[in-house]
């Protein structure tokens, strides 16, 4: 059987295939998933920076998975939704990472190490994604489990970043 190719050509005129039907690639919805993809990448990076430190990296990989599921639900794909678990699941890794850095009175400066870095720049990206799927979402009756995911998911980001830096050793650079 011969290998098929890395590419269809089916998008060469600026449609995409969804699970229902062609649509532009720079619609509202290709671009919210295109954030999300982005987020997958780059959280994909993290997880590359974070070797020693296997709680992250395993929060990380399961933070992709869900985005995965995340966009199929964007797409209406059958089967994938966005739950308030999910929602709850990202509070509590916020909760737990939280509780393990000092109290936070000013703002940071992102950066400190390569991961904290990655993460911080992650956590942006998802800021994007969420302002895409607004702009989508914003009025219907599930948006606000797909809005507060990331969310939550932003909020779970700045405290690895923080909490990467902790560990590494890189003092906060606060103002």
């Amino acid at each position: 059987m011969a290998k098929a190719k890395p590419f269809t050509g089916t998008g060469d005129g600026g449609l995409t295939a969804t699970a229902r039907s062609r649509i532009r690639k720079d619609s509202d919805l290709m671009e919210a998933i295109g954030s999300v993809d982005e987020l997958v990448a780059y959280l994909g990076l993290a997880r590359s920076l974070s070797k020693e430190m296997e709680d992250v990296s395993a929060t990380l990989k399961a933070i992709q998975v869900s985005l995965f599921r995340f966009n199929a639900a964007l797409l209406s794909m059958k089967g994938y939704e966005v739950t308030p678990s999910d929602v709850a699941w990202l509070e509590k890794e916020a909760l737990d990472y939280d509780s393990k850095l000092p109290t936070l009175r000013r703002f940071v400066l992102p950066g400190g190490t390569q991961l904290g870095g990655t993460l911080h720049l992650a956590r942006t990206v998802c800021r994007r994604a969420e302002r895409r799927v607004v702009r989508i979402k914003m009025g219907s009756k599930e948006a606000g489990l797909e809005i507060a995911f990331l969310n939550r998911l932003s909020s779970l980001l700045f405290v690895l970043a923080r909490y990467a830096c902790m560990v590494q050793g890189a003092p906060e650079e606060l103002f």
